[in-house]
């Protein structure tokens, strides 16, 4: 199973994921992660959470993309390398502010398609940050294992 060809044939799949993030997280803060780990339980990946989750759900981005990273051996993308779709992109600014996305579409490289728990479609995320949207540059990227 495809997570990205399963999310563009089904949309509405992204809002799944997003309103199970909300049933199961606190405030909104990290609903990026749970969302993600949502999106990865569908495609059957089953991030193992650092303890704060409830079941496979991981609702805290250091953790996730350590699991993803570490246990799982996806591979660390650095920023102004070649990224693809099915990517994810990590945001990593302090203890308390970070992100987690995964990349729907990657032709336009400064500028890709996503799929996270900011909006219920897909959107453009610029890799660098976009301050008036209050969006922090991307630290880096994994990649799945193929």
């Amino acid at each position: 199973m495809d997570i990205v060809t399963d999310l563009k044939a089904n949309p509405a799949i992204l809002n799944y994921a997003r309103n199970i993030a909300t049933a199961i997280v606190d405030g909104p803060a990290n609903h990026c992660a749970a969302t993600l780990s949502a999106l990865l339980v569908f495609a059957g990946i089953y991030p193992v959470g650092g303890g704060t989750g409830q079941g496979d759900l991981e609702p805290w981005v250091p953790s996730l993309a350590y699991d993803l990273e570490n246990r799982r051996g996806w591979s660390h993308i650095n920023i102004g390398d070649q990224i693809n779709t099915g990517d994810v992109g990590v945001v990593l600014v302090s203890a308390s502010i970070h992100h987690i996305y995964l990349v729907i579409d990657a032709t336009d490289q400064p500028n890709p398609m996503i799929a996270d728990n900011d909006q219920s479609s897909f959107h453009t995320r610029l890799v660098v940050g976009d301050p008036s949207q209050s969006y922090s540059p991307t630290s880096y990227f994994l990649r799945a294992v193929n």
